[in-house]
């Protein structure tokens, strides 16, 4: 009996059978009593249809409807399966999934009055540098290829410069300077307009001319130019009456940034935290 007991080919025998009992068990259907319950409501049906109208701006056919709540039960069951398993625990994407759930209730309930007239003005004058409109320029220019040599560069343009800026100079721009694809004339942009066209460095340079006034040599991404200012709109901070809908959706928006802090900060008065960095690093300088 001793030598039948070590001889391996029972303990691989042995340990199947104990596998194939634990499997058994693991895997039996559970009795009628012992069944989980799903609950598929009447509203989670019509939620079902209201969302299959807006996508498709038609109601589902009995055969789709059938499909949706299928799929329903499909997401209940395997989710309370996957709870059931814990493979929510320590998954990043499902805790802050849960967090956006969370503060989504508390926005809803921060939605509360419209904003009043003191807290937009608040706002506005908070918020300025957002809310500023760009200087707007209208100019003419004439071009000059970077091809040339510094010398010629200066020589042309210092001599055409002093002729431009002549008392009641009439001279044809259009046939001064070299050719381009580039306009002489431009109307009313904005500085950003500019910029994106030009380069920051004309944009800049430019912003700051004299207006009526010919001046450069100004560098762009093309080249150089002489430029004259012909009408400028300086840069201004909007009344509140221009940018009043936009003011509104960043007081509701720093008023719910606000109300979060606050429920959490409640929250976090109530935990205990513990941070183990025992094994950590220190920062390098």
């Amino acid at each position: 009996m001793e030598k039948l007991i070590r001889e391996p080919l029972i303990h691989f025998l042995l340990i199947g059978a104990l596998l194939f009992v634990a499997f058994d068990y693991i895997n039996d259907e559970p009795e009628q009593g012992q069944l989980k319950i799903i609950n598929v409501t009447r509203a989670d049906i019509e939620n079902l249809i209201n969302n299959f109208h807006n996508t498709w701006q038609r109601p589902p056919s009995e055969q789709e409807l059938t499909q949706l709540i299928e799929e329903k039960i499909r997401d209940d069951i395997t989710y309370q399966e996957a709870l059931s398993l814990g493979l929510q625990n320590e998954d990043l994407y499902i805790k802050r999934r849960l967090r956006m759930k969370l503060e989504s209730l508390y926005i809803d309930l921060s939605a509360g009055k419209a904003p009043t007239q003191s807290e937009l003005e608040s706002y506005l004058k908070r918020h300025a540098d957002d809310f500023v409109i760009d200087s707007q320029l209208a100019f003419s220019q004439i071009y000059f290829s970077p091809q040339h040599t510094q010398e010629e560069l200066d020589t042309q343009i210092q001599s055409l410069k002093k002729q431009l800026n002549q008392h009641h100079s009439q001279a044809n721009i259009e046939q001064l300077g070299d050719s381009t694809l580039l306009a002489n004339h431009y109307p009313l942009m904005s500085i950003r307009t500019i910029h994106n066209q030009f380069g920051k460095a004309f944009a800049d340079s430019i912003d700051t001319l004299e207006q009526g006034k010919w001046a450069g040599p100004i560098r762009s991404q093309y080249g150089y130019h002489l430029v004259k200012v012909e009408h400028r709109i300086p840069s201004y901070i909007p009344e509140l009456r221009e940018v009043k809908v936009t003011v509104e959706r960043g007081v509701l928006s720093e008023r719910r940034q606000q109300f979060l802090d606050i429920h959490y900060q409640r929250l976090r008065q109530q935990y205990t935290v513990k941070i183990d960095n025992s094994g950590s690093q220190k920062a390098t300088p």
